[in-house]
């Protein structure tokens, strides 16, 4: 396929990605609903999702108006992206599911905004990454840098869960059940925050060892068959 066909599929492909994680976003607060609950912004679940959202739309532009060729900063940072929501994606599927589902028996999975945020999302975005963008530019350090983007959200929302009021819809005042440490005391809440770093630091080194790999087939590829990169 070439270039100037690969620029046209991913222009409509972000642009229906784009719709899907706005109205996942807009769900899951209650807009569609008329019961908006402006508190699930403040979710790791939403930030991921804006975040993707953001910079999908940053690269539409980028690529309409500016340049035939994905900045390295854009795919830098879409690369981010696409490590932070598969950390939500599979956070909540191993981990926040299971726990839902055992606190609440009639607890609603099959709603699309849930769908949207938590499966869609994930997915179309390491869809996007591995078709449409340009392999070879992680560095080794950018794993530690998404690792410390939850660890950051984790401090921040462990501090206002003991000082702020309590979620709407919840007993708690805590984002989430790992955090809370009044319920669990600080030796196991620091437990589940160790497991998740290292989960964490797993899966976004795998990326980059994915990244690695295929930067150096298409190396060899353009070396070989004379092809330009993608």
């Amino acid at each position: 396929m070439d270039v100037q066909a690969r620029k046209k599929i991913s222009l409509v492909w972000r642009s229906v990605f784009s719709i899907i994680v706005l109205t996942a976003i807009l769900d899951r607060v209650g807009f569609f609903s008329g019961t908006t609950q402006l508190q699930t912004i403040l979710s790791f679940t939403s930030i991921s999702g804006i975040y993707v959202l953001f910079i999908t739309l940053i690269t539409l532009y980028d690529s309409v108006i500016y340049r035939e060729k994905e900045s390295a900063i854009i795919t830098k940072a879409r690369t981010i992206g696409v490590m932070m929501i598969l950390i939500t994606g599979l956070l909540y599927h191993f981990i926040l599911l299971p726990e839902k589902l055992a606190e609440n028996q009639h607890y609603q999975v099959f709603f699309y905004g849930n769908i949207g945020a938590h499966y869609i999302t994930p997915a179309g975005m390491l869809a996007d990454w591995l078709l449409f963008v340009e392999k070879g530019k992680i560095s080794k350090w950018e794993p530690l840098i998404c690792s410390g983007i939850p660890f950051f959200y984790f401090v921040v929302f462990s501090i206002y869960g003991y000082f702020g009021a309590a979620i709407p819809g919840k007993d708690t005042s805590y984002a989430y059940f790992f955090m809370d440490w009044e319920r669990l005391g600080i030796a196991r809440v620091v437990m589940w925050v160790g497991i998740l770093l290292l989960c964490i630091l797993c899966l976004t080194y795998f990326l980059y060892f994915i990244d690695c790999v295929l930067a150096g087939k298409k190396r060899i590829h353009t070396r070989d068959g004379g092809s330009k990169p993608l």
